[in-house]
């Protein structure tokens, strides 16, 4: 069962166009806490962007700095290499289904 998941901050890694074996998608990294976070919390998400319209609008206005809403799903993965456990490294994603940049209220337009 797939994760829905609704996230704001600002954008901290710009944006970039990749080719995949499916065809193209944007992505880009989102930070959920721009300014001080919790002790322990990650600054640090992958948004992948595969809808036309989405991978567009994430190249022109995903600027480093930007504010942005994002809705989607939750995407886990294990990181490769020596770990503690299963647990322990995680690679946390989400794949757009919505993303709004300039409002970080509203995830859907």
């Amino acid at each position: 069962m797939p994760i829905m998941v609704e996230a704001t901050g600002r954008v901290s890694g710009a944006p970039s166009r990749v080719s995949t074996d499916h065809g193209m998608l944007a992505g880009f990294v989102l930070d959920p806490h721009p300014g001080p976070a919790p002790v322990g919390a990650a600054h640090g998400c992958e948004v992948r962007c595969r809808d036309e319209r989405l991978v567009g609008e994430v190249l022109r206005h995903g600027e480093v700095g930007a504010s942005v809403a994002v809705a989607g799903e939750l995407m886990l993965s294990a990181v490769s290499g020596p770990v503690e456990d299963e647990l322990c490294v995680v690679r946390v994603g989400i794949e757009a289904e919505h993303v709004c940049f300039g409002s970080v209220t509203e995830p859907r337009p």
